[in-house]
């Protein structure tokens, strides 16, 4: 008899094949060929991940249409608490997650793979269009000053800084950024000083408008940004 803690076990990780698998079936059976405007969007891991896969998703979908990603939630700078998670999901004995990333980004950070995971880098590589609707206070990213109203201050001014510098440095793409203390919407910002929520924000950007919109001129924490 052998104890079921000797067994050994092989845990397989198939996430690129599942992701194409998916496209592939919304092509053929679901009316997805035929579509002439398509919004790749996800929040928190989804909304890094938007921003990490975009170009690749591009590839599986018809050239014909217009494409573009709508990520919330999604831009982590290249933190140590951020980091460490990710190095897990490229390493050849975690997920081995290297395919559907920016394969310039790769070649420029051989050995730290998980770098092209932070949407303050891989943003920098994107050819694709990109709307970015990201919290200069995220609460999911709160580890870094948990209590410090200054450290907030700060890093909101920091991660402002860097979506400028990353995202919006591209005419292609827009960003709605919000003062509201939420990670993805938890809490929905009133709007920006125009009156526009993320959504109109969005449409317009879309339509060829305004490309930045937001909440920039509040304080920590704002109390009267959100519902």
């Amino acid at each position: 008899m052998v104890r079921s803690e000797e067994v050994q076990r092989k845990l397989f990780f198939r996430g690129r094949h599942i992701t194409e698998s998916t496209i592939q079936d919304l092509l053929e059976t679901r009316g997805l060929s035929a579509a002439t405007d398509i919004v790749m969007s996800g929040c928190s891991s989804g909304g890094a991940n938007i921003i990490a896969h975009l170009d690749y998703l591009r590839t599986l979908l018809p050239a014909s249409a217009r494409v573009v990603g709508f990520a919330d939630s999604g831009f982590y700078l290249d933190v140590e608490d951020s980091d460490a998670p990710k190095r897990f999901l490229v390493a050849a004995i975690g997920q081995n997650g290297t395919h559907m990333l920016n394969q310039r980004c790769l070649e420029n950070y051989t050995g730290a793979e998980q770098k092209c995971l932070m949407g303050v880098i891989a943003a920098g590589y994107l050819a694709t269009p990109l709307y970015l609707w990201q919290s200069r206070y995220d609460s999911n990213q709160e580890y870094e000053c948990w209590n410090n109203r200054q450290c907030f201050l700060d890093y909101g001014k920091n991660i402002t800084f860097w979506i400028n510098a990353t995202v919006l440095s591209k005419p292609s793409n827009g960003a709605f950024i919000d003062s509201c203390t939420r990670h993805c919407p938890s809490g929905m910002p009133f709007g920006d000083r125009s009156g526009k929520n993320v959504m109109d924000a969005f449409a317009q950007w879309y339509s060829g408008g305004e490309r930045f919109d937001g909440q920039l001129n509040d304080d920590y924490p704002c109390k009267n940004c959100c519902t």
